[in-house]
C-alpha cells in the first residue's frame, strides 16, 4: 500500500486550514459545536504531522493542556465559562499552528554538521560519569530522607542543604544519561540495557523524591530522539500515545515519594472524570478562575516579573516573584480560593492576564515561531537536536507552569550545566595532553 507524503507547502496550507477551522469557535453559538472543533481540528492537522517535529509533538502536548478540562466541564454539566474557556484555548492552538505553518522553509543558518562538542571521547566522558555517580548520589539522597523523615518533595526542597543539592545534581546527571544515550542510539549501539538502568534510576527518584521532572524528562528526550531519528512515528501512535499519556501523568501524580509515605495521593475523580480531570487540567482550571473573578489581574506585567524571576536564579535580583507564585499566593487569596500552590499556572493564563486572547494568539505564534527557529537551526548535529529536545520538554513543562520556568529549565538545568561539562572536559583532556 503507497501511503501518500505531502509537500512541505501541503502541509504548510493545511495547518493555515486547521488554525482558520479553531478561529471559527469565536463565531459559533452552540456550545457542543465549538467543544467538537476544540477536539477535532488539531486531529487534521496530526495527520501529516508527527512526533519527529516539533510542529507534531508541541501541537500535541499544547492540545492535551487545551481540550482536557473544557471536557471535563462539559460532561459535569459545569457550563460556566466553557464557551469564553474553548474560545481562548482554541485561539492559542490556532496561533501555535498558524506560526508553524507560516514559518519560511528556507534561511536559517544552521550548526555545522560536524562539531568539537561530537568527539566520541566527549560523549563516553560524560556517559562514565552518569553510569557510575548517579545511582550513588540516588543512594545518597534516599538515605537522607529516610533519616531526616522528610515525606514530601516540599519537605525535601524546602530542608535545604546536603540533599537538596545532591538532588539538583541528579538532574545534571540524567541530561548527561540523555545525551549519552542519544549519542549511543545515533552511532548504532546497543543502549536499551543502558536505557532500562536509567530509566529504573529515574523511576526511583520518583517513588522516593517525588521528581515526576527526572523521570519525565529523560524519557521524553530519549524516546522523541529514537523515534525523531531512529525508528519514525507512525500515525497509530498518535491515539497510543493519547490514552497512555493521560493515564500514565495522572498516575504518576499518585506515586509521587509513596516509598517515603507509604500511601498513594488518592485521586481527586475516578472513571472517565479521572481521564478528564488530571495532569493536562491545570492550565485550562487556572484560566478559568481568571475569568471567574473578572478583572483583578490587571497587575504588572506578569512576564516581566517572570524574566526578573529567572535572573534571581543567578543572584542578579533578589526574592523576585514568579507568575505562578503570584497566582498561587496573591491572585487565589483574593479570589478565595483555598490554598496557596499545588496549582501551578500556565503559559495560556499568563498571557490572558497579560492582554486578554490577543496575548494569547500572538504569545503562541510567537513560540511556535521561535521552536522553528531553533529546530532548523539546531537539527544538524547530535548535540544540537538533543539540546532542541531539551527546549521541547521545558516548553511543555511550561504550558502548566510559566515563562520563568521555559527559562530556567533550559537555560539553567541544560545549556550552562552541558556547556561546562564541555569546558570541564576541555580543560581536563588538555591538562592530560589528549587532542580535543
Amino acid at each position: 500500500m503507497v501511503t501518500y507524503k505531502p509537500s512541505e507547502i501541503e502541509k504548510k496550507v493545511l495547518g493555515i486550514a486547521v488554525a482558520g477551522f479553531l478561529l471559527s469557535t469565536v463565531f459559533f453559538q452552540d456550545l457542543t459545536v465549538k467543544l467538537f472543533v476544540l477536539c477535532a481540528a488539531p486531529w487534521l492537522f496530526f495527520l501529516w504531522y508527527d512526533f519527529s517535529r516539533p510542529e507534531g509533538v508541541l501541537t500535541f502536548f499544547l492540545y492535551l493542556y487545551s481540550f482536557s478540562y473544557p471536557v471535563f466541564l462539559f460532561l459535569t454539566g459545569n457550563n460556566y465559562f466553557l464557551s469564553e474557556l474553548i474560545e481562548t484555548s482554541s485561539l492559542s492552538l490556532s496561533g501555535f499552528i498558524l506560526g508553524f505553518s507560516l514559518f519560511p522553509l528556507v534561511g536559517v543558518v544552521k550548526m555545522k554538521e560536524t562539531t568539537r562538542i561530537e568527539k566520541t571521547s566527549f560523549y563516553n566522558f560524560i556517559g562514565r560519569v552518569s553510569v557510575f555517580v548517579t545511582p550513588l548520589l540516588l543512594l545518597f539522597c534516599c538515605v537522607a530522607v529516610y533519616k531526616l523523615g522528610l515525606s514530601s518533595k516540599r519537605e525535601i526542597n524546602d530542608s535545604g542543604g546536603s540533599v537538596a543539592v545532591a538532588k539538583e545534581l541528579l538532574y545534571v546527571l540524567f541530561m548527561c544519561a540523555s545525551f549519552y544515550l542519544c549519542f549511543k542510539m545515533k552511532h548504532g549501539k546497543d543502549f536499551k540495557l543502558l536505557f532500562f538502568y536509567f530509566a529504573t534510576l529515574s523511576l526511583v527518584a520518583l517513588l522516593v523524591l517525588g521528581e515526576r521532572d527526572i523521570f519525565f524528562r529523560f524519557c521524553f528526550v530519549v524516546v522523541l530522539f529514537y523515534f525523531s531519528c531512529l525508528a519514525g512515528f507512525k500515525k497509530k501512535y498518535y491515539v497510543m500515545s493519547f490514552f497512555i499519556i493521560l493515564s500514565v501523568l495522572s498516575f504518576s501524580q499518585q506515586i509521587k515519594s509513596v516509598l517515603v509515605t507509604g500511601s498513594m495521593h488518592s485521586a481527586t475523580y475516578s472513571g472517565w472524570e479521572w481521564m478528564f480531570y488530571n495532569e493536562f487540567a491545570s492550565g485550562s482550571r487556572n484560566l478559568r478562575q481568571l475569568m471567574l473573578s473578572g478583572g483583578y489581574y490587571d497587575t504588572p506585567n506578569l512576564i516581566w516579573m517572570d524574566f526578573v524571576r529567572f535572573l534571581d536564579v543567578f543572584g542578579l535580583v533578589d526574592n523576585a516573584q514568579s507568575s505562578t507564585a503570584w497566582f498561587n499566593s496573591v491572585y487565589r487569596n483574593y479570589a478565595g480560593v483555598a490554598g496557596n500552590s499545588g496549582w501551578g499556572f500556565g503559559i495560556v493564563p499568563e498571557l490572558y492576564a497579560v492582554s486578554g486572547n490577543l496575548a494569547v494568539f500572538g504569545g503562541f505564534f510567537a513560540l511556535s515561531f521561535l521552536s522553528s527557529f531553533l529546530f532548523k537551526a539546531l537539527e544538524g548535529t547530535l548535540t544540537g537536536r538533543v539540546l532542541f529536545f531539551f527546549f521541547v520538554a521545558a516548553l511543555i513543562y511550561s504550558f502548566r507552569a510559566d515563562f520563568a520556568n521555559l527559562l530556567g529549565l533550559f537555560v539553567k538545568w541544560t545549556l550552562i550545566p552541558f556547556f561546562v561539562i564541555w569546558g570541564s572536559y576541555v580543560v581536563l583532556a588538555k591538562s592530560g595532553g589528549k587532542e580535543i
